[in-house]
């Protein structure tokens, strides 16, 4: 990809997506964790590629700018790869512009910008995607190389697959979105158009092609779950499932998985834009693989858009509950797919006499189009970021409050349990919670039962992604309160944490107790001190956390 145009477009829409991020540490769930997750949680959860690069390398403690700022390279790098295969697939048809504006679109996608708070995954995730772009292109190499060299190809490709779905197991999606484009894109090359070209030696073709992906993809799917079983074997330890990141024995039907998936993914776009953006995405690959029905006349073809769709879905299957926003990487995939679609039919419009269907005005405008859409995903990242930024800032805050009162009633030097149920109100709950008076809640009600919407709240009744506040969190993590008081300590006043025995004698004392900040929330009970959270408004004091 030598286009000085591509570079540049590809480095500035990075910039605006990720720069914000990238040099404010909002410290949210998980952050904190990371020596418990590199020292055998990754491993329970079945994810050893982490792990793995950090004894290679030799790799401790988290340096937040350093870190943030090569992952969104990576993710950088995911898609110019990506842009890479599709160009080599094609034989060139996706061109420089289509690579530009998929590219953009993919980097600057919101909606699974849950994952990037957490440690390091900035980096799993852009090292996903670049595992996956390889192994795809090796599979590919190996349908026009030699026997011997085929076989290199298929293994270094199964061995990128195996890394990837062990970083992040939502990786086999993105493999299955992109596979499924490339047989899209193979299918209309010239190269292809050159071959044998009836209606059943296309067929023949896409289904051989796709079945070495498919291969690929199933042996590396199986190859990891028997390396991440022989690991934990090893080490004699059980998974664990705090993840939600395998299959569980769930009583929930198909049809409740699907109503659930649509709602999530289709219907939630009414209250919160990164899923309005993918609705909008979703809308151009059907409206396209309509419109080739007529040219192309091909079943499988519509089939193959309708899979970038149903890839997306498959892991609400395969886990047997809605997948979280977090898991959502192939979204990337295919809004970035979808407007380059545009660029390319337009691009591909042969002459017709009506000005206002020539080229000279639908290549401009499927790409004012494509700008437009790319300027309003990199303001839905930034809304993101921004009002994680000020979660931080709030909670921080408080625990700086709680912090003092404890200091100012001279109980610094007791052990703290934290009881209650914490929840941050005010701006940050406005933001990322939809109201019970929405009218586009009650249309939604209206529509199905859905069980996402909690009709027992009289304010908030629909968490709008997959964020949530670090000191409710902290105060049952890992079935303990270690995070919390790591948090204290992160923020300037550490406070002396108390025992096991302690807080379960503590939170059995804290019922009907006031809620901090009032008088009587704060409780000396001798041997410790019960400090006791629920809705809690933000008060910044000016000593906001650095």
């Amino acid at each position: 990809m030598k286009s000085p145009t591509y570079l540049v477009v590809l480095v500035a829409v990075t910039a605006a997506a990720y720069a914000f991020a990238d040099i404010h540490f909002a410290v949210g769930i998980d952050d904190l964790a990371g020596e418990r997750y590199f020292n055998g949680e990754l491993i329970v959860q079945g994810r050893f590629t982490w792990p793995l690069i950090a004894y290679l390398f030799n790799l401790h403690g988290y340096v937040p700018l350093v870190e943030d700022v090569i992952g969104s390279i990576l993710i950088a790098l995911g898609a110019l790869l990506f842009s890479a295969l599709f160009m080599m697939v094609s034989h060139r048809r996706f061109d420089v512009v289509a690579s530009t504006i998929f590219s953009a679109i993919f980097v600057s996608c919101p909606l699974p910008a849950d994952v990037l708070l957490y440690q390091s995954m900035g980096i799993a995730i852009g090292g996903c995607f670049i595992l996956v772009a390889l192994s795809l292109a090796l599979t590919w190499h190996a349908l026009t190389t030699t026997p011997v060299r085929s076989a290199v190809c298929l293994i270094g490709a199964i061995a990128a697959a195996i890394f990837a779905i062990s970083w992040y197991e939502s990786s086999a999606v993105v493999y299955v979105c992109a596979a499924l484009f490339c047989l899209l894109l193979a299918d209309e090359a010239p190269a292809d158009n050159k071959a044998k070209n009836t209606r059943l030696h296309r067929v023949l073709r896409i289904l051989g092609r796709g079945a070495l992906f498919a291969g690929v993809l199933g042996v590396a799917i199986l190859a990891e779950s028997i390396l991440d079983q022989a690991v934990m074997a090893q080490l004699a330890i059980e998974p664990s499932h705090r993840a939600a990141n395998h299959p569980l024995e769930r009583p929930v039907g198909n049809r409740h998985l699907l109503i659930s998936w649509i709602f999530y993914y289709c219907l939630e776009g009414l209250v919160y834009a990164p899923v309005a953006l993918l609705d909008i995405a979703f809308g151009i690959i059907i409206i396209v693989a309509i419109a080739e029905i007529p040219v192309h006349r091909s079943l499988v073809r519509v089939m193959l858009y309708l899979g970038l769709i149903a890839g997306l879905a498959s892991i609400t299957f395969l886990l047997r509950n809605t997948a979280e926003f977090r898991t959502a990487q192939a979204a990337c995939l295919i809004s970035g797919i979808a407007m380059a679609l545009i660029y390319m039919k337009a691009a591909n419009q042969k002459r017709t006499h009506p000005k206002l269907t020539s080229k000279r005005v639908l290549v401009p405008l499927s790409i004012a189009c494509a700008s437009a859409f790319c300027i309003a995903q990199v303001i839905a990242l930034n809304q993101f970021f921004m009002t994680d930024w000020d979660r931080y800032l709030d909670e921080a805050s408080i625990a700086q409050g709680i912090a003092h009162d404890i200091e100012t009633a001279g109980l610094s030097e007791k052990p703290v349990v934290f009881t209650g149920d914490y929840r941050l109100m005010g701006p940050w709950r406005d933001a990322t919670w939809a109201r019970a008076d929405d009218p586009r809640i009650h249309f939604l009600e209206g529509l199905h039962d859905f069980d996402r919407i909690d009709t027992t709240d009289p304010q908030y009744v629909l968490p709008l992604n997959g964020t949530g506040e670090y000191l409710s969190w902290g105060m049952k993590a890992f079935e303990s309160q270690d995070e919390e008081f790591k948090f204290f300590a992160h923020v300037g006043c550490p406070l002396v944490q108390a025992s096991a025995e302690q807080v379960a004698d503590g939170r059995a004392r804290s019922d009907g107790l006031p809620i901090w900040p009032q008088d009587g929330s704060i409780v000396d009970e001798g041997d410790y001190v019960i400090v006791h959270l629920g809705d809690t408004y933000p008060h910044r004091s000016g000593r906001e956390a650095s």
